[in-house]
């Protein structure tokens, strides 16, 4: 079982892990297939961060990338043990007013 400080290092410093992975076939294809979902979720779409083996470094590393890259940082946020992501709204839509 991985602890949530050793989840915490490996996305917060995904920058020194990336490049040893994507040297690896297998783990460069499954980080991009990872990172192309996360840039798919929609607002308000979790995702467990749970994988067997070595799949679960390889995608708290691609989340790691993919927070520090283009700004999703600001649309979404880990859980206090880094198991799971969210996507969240940047900007909250407005309340549509009642009639009455």
């Amino acid at each position: 079982m991985m602890t949530p400080e050793i989840r915490s290092d490996l996305i917060k410093h995904s920058d020194e892990y990336v490049h040893a992975l994507m040297t690896d076939k297998e783990a460069s294809k499954y980080m991009l297939k990872l990172y192309n979902f996360l840039a798919e979720m929609q607002p308000g779409q979790r995702m467990n961060l749970r994988a067997d083996g070595e799949k679960l470094r390889w995608m708290l590393v691609t989340v790691g990338e993919f927070m520090r890259s283009e700004g999703h940082w600001r649309c979404y946020d880990l859980n206090a043990d880094y198991t799971k992501i969210r996507r969240t709204e940047f900007f909250p839509r407005p309340r549509k007013k009642r009639l009455g």
